[in-house]
């Protein structure tokens, strides 16, 4: 799962950088995203809340 949220993310980033979109963290990258209508309101909220889950299973914080 750590290895799919981290694809995600990596996609995510690489969207970004190639439109030259503001640069992101992890938390945001995904509301830039649907801003800019690249991916819809409930993907990305799901997408944002699987980058926090993934920070606690990496980091096993709890």
């Amino acid at each position: 799962m750590n290895e799919c949220i981290g694809v995600c993310i990596d996609i995510s980033n690489h969207i970004i950088s190639t439109k030259k979109l503001h640069p992101a963290n992890i938390y945001i990258s995904f509301n830039i995203l649907k801003a800019d209508k690249i991916i819809l309101t409930n993907i990305a909220e799901k997408l944002s809340y699987l980058a926090s889950f993934r920070n606690i299973l990496v980091n096993e914080y709890a």
